[in-house]
């Protein structure tokens, strides 16, 4: 009997030790993009966004207002998949157009994305699907450590400037920096 004590002793002492290793294993490493390629990648995928890709908005139904799609976006991530080179960022994006002399604010979002770059060009541009498949999605398109910052950034509300985009809309459009802004009806 007491040589059987001593196994389950042991067998409890290796369970709950195990438990403890799992619950202090670290984090896997935050995501981390080299200097050189986010100052390649950052103005490509924001171009891309801002002039090639399908945003839609309030503003499309008014082509005279000549609206114009701006951009900010948090690089996170980089995965190289044999030709491909994966991104996956976060992006704020707003629709502004200028009506006499002050702007007028479309519509806008905040969005993890994943971009896919090909020999030096935006080639496809994936969002996650609204409503319950959203956490699915943004697991699949990111690393854990990627999806685990993309819900920090949901949460806090980005890593944004609050008045960065309508500051750009403004010299954009060539207008004051205290023109006023009204938001589309």
């Amino acid at each position: 009997m007491r040589g059987r004590s001593w196994l389950i002793v042991g067998a409890v002492l290796a369970v709950v030790g195990a438990a403890a290793g799992i619950v202090a294993w670290p984090d896997p490493e935050p995501p981390s993009v080299d200097g050189r390629l986010r100052a390649e990648l950052v103005p490509l995928i924001q171009t891309h966004l801002e002039t090639k890709a399908d945003l839609g908005g309030a503003l499309d139904d008014q082509p005279e207002l000549n609206s114009r799609w701006l951009c900010d976006l948090e690089l996170i991530e980089t995965e190289q998949r044999g030709p491909d080179l994966l991104a996956g960022i976060y992006t704020s994006c707003q629709e502004f157009a200028r009506t006499g002399p002050s702007l007028l604010a479309g519509t806008g979002f905040r969005s993890p994305m994943r971009i896919t770059v090909r020999s030096g060009a935006v080639t496809s541009v994936e969002e996650p699907v609204d409503g319950a498949g959203f956490q699915p999605t943004v697991s699949r398109m990111f690393t854990e450590s990627g999806e685990r910052r993309v819900f920090d950034f949901i949460n806090s509300g980005g890593p944004f400037e609050r008045d960065r985009l309508p500051e750009r809309a403004r010299r954009t459009f060539d207008l004051p920096a205290n023109a006023p802004i009204r938001d589309h009806p």
